[in-house]
């Protein structure tokens, strides 16, 4: 008896999250937004955006419209975007204001080096000026083989181009796997998506928590670690992705080159990293991890600092703009574990931009100064 009432109640529970998945899909058509209906599946870059979705261009990028040319395209990734703003607000939209040029841009959540190679092509035919890469340490070396290791294409573009593609092997481990497919229903989403806001909302003991009165925020344990371990180059597949980010920067600046277009690179800070210094000076007590994850952040900043120099990579870092704006400005980041920041953050990024590439001197001193080869 007790057996039939648990296979009752299973299949009531099972009917109904059929009945509720049904709904979600036809409600979905009129109002919703999820992963789902908002991105469509692209060989090569992965997904792609709905260009259906309102905010979003017939290309699939972020933009008021498609235009015939842009003084400047933007290539990267969530950062880009401008997650957690409107789309007027993201830094390459604030970055247009601040310059008086129009500005494309190209930035998808999710994507990596690859994809920004793949992309380079179409921010190269809207004949700009200036290609500006912005460029995420903190999770764009693991985005290199979380690609190659679920595409075909990209498993056979390394093999070609002499990179070990057995190094990727796995680096999606089974729990990516279960998630990406039970990301094809709406009731999955929406759970997960609830579970995701309260997670990063709340400090269940396994976050450092800021009391700041302009710039309150936590940073969870759990993201010091994650970051920590996606920029340790001992790793053999950040190392991988390491060696691959810098001969396609070498290519896309060669290429840049001779279309003449000026190709530059943003290095774009982790909130931990910005954060750092002003918690040790406010005697914040601070995990190892912590520690481990400046370290390894700062050894690729010089390291890609090194290799712009020897490239004649014209570049800056958004890292100092947005680190003197947590004394000056309210609001730099959300008050949840949410790396990308708010308006004032994403101003950041576009001063740094606007300061260290299109309107400075190139020098070599300072931080978040432009930087070439030869100065």
């Amino acid at each position: 008896m007790k057996v039939k009432k648990i296979l009752v109640l299973a299949s009531a529970i099972l009917f109904s999250l059929i009945l509720l998945e049904a709904g979600l899909r036809i409600l979905s058509i009129f109002f919703m937004y999820s992963p789902k209906n908002s991105q469509v599946y692209h060989d090569r870059l992965g997904r792609r955006i709905d260009p259906a979705l309102p905010d979003i261009d017939e290309n699939g990028f972020r933009n008021p419209g498609v235009p015939d040319s842009a003084d400047i395209a933007v290539l990267g990734d969530s950062h880009t975007y401008g997650v957690n703003v409107k789309s007027e607000k993201s830094w390459p939209r604030q970055l247009a204001d601040m310059s008086g040029l129009t500005v494309y841009n190209l930035g998808v959540g999710g994507y990596g080096t690859l994809q920004y190679y793949y992309l380079f092509d179409s921010a190269a035919a809207l004949k700009p000026k200036h290609i500006i890469l912005a460029l995420y340490p903190a999770n764009d070396l693991n985005d290199v083989c979380k690609l190659i290791d679920k595409s075909d294409y990209w498993k056979e573009w390394s093999r070609a181009r002499g990179y070990d593609a057995g190094i990727c092997s796995g680096s999606s481990d089974w729990l990516s796997g279960i998630n990406r497919t039970l990301s094809g229903l709406h009731v999955y989403w929406m759970a997960a998506s609830a579970i995701k806001r309260v997670n990063e909302s709340v400090n269940f003991g396994d976050a450092i928590s800021i009391k700041d009165p302009k710039n309150p925020t936590i940073i969870k344990y759990a993201t010091i670690n994650s970051h920590r371990k996606k920029m340790d180059l001992s790793r053999e597949h950040i190392a991988l992705g390491l060696a691959v980010t810098e001969d396609l920067l070498r290519e896309m600046k060669k290429r840049a080159g001779s279309l003449g277009i000026e190709f530059s690179v943003v290095l774009i800070p982790s909130k931990e990293v910005v954060f750092f210094d002003y918690l040790k000076k406010k005697g914040y007590e601070l995990p190892a991890d912590y520690a481990g994850l400046v370290d390894n952040e700062n050894e690729l900043v010089a390291e890609f600092s090194r290799f712009f120099r020897a490239e004649g990579i014209r570049f800056t870092d958004a890292r100092p703009y947005i680190e003197r704006d947590l004394y000056t400005s309210s609001g730099v980041y959300s008050t949840t574990d949410d790396g990308h920041p708010l308006e004032a953050g994403y101003n950041a990024y576009a001063r740094a931009v606007y300061e260290g590439i299109l309107s400075a001197g190139v020098s070599d001193s300072g931080r978040g100064t432009a930087h070439k080869d030869g100065d």
